[in-house]
């Protein structure tokens, strides 16, 4: 859940509250409309080391959420330890 106050103060103060990571492109659902259809689905994958640094950089920058995108994130083997890292850095998970 978004902590409204939060929020309402990174608006307040021109900063970014949250970030969006596409951590790849993989997905199983085939859906007509989508993009990532299009895609070289194993090409465009950041690596886990490339997650972790973004990871940091967020924390680094006050950034309070992470919102993992791509595909279907879930399907990557690593995003479990990936998301870990994230709470260990004190930013909360969102899965899209």
């Amino acid at each position: 859940m978004i902590d409204q106050e939060k929020l309402q103060a990174a608006y307040d103060e021109n900063r970014f509250y949250s970030l969006q990571l596409e951590v790849g492109d993989r997905c199983v659902q085939g859906c007509v409309y989508c993009y990532m259809n299009a895609l070289d689905q194993e090409k465009n994958t950041l690596s886990d080391e490339l997650v972790d640094r973004v990871l940091e950089e967020a924390h680094r920058l006050g950034i309070t959420a992470i919102e993992w995108l791509g595909g279907e994130p879930l399907l990557r083997k690593s995003v479990g330890k990936r998301m870990a890292r994230a709470v260990d850095l004190g930013l909360r998970n969102n899965v899209w």
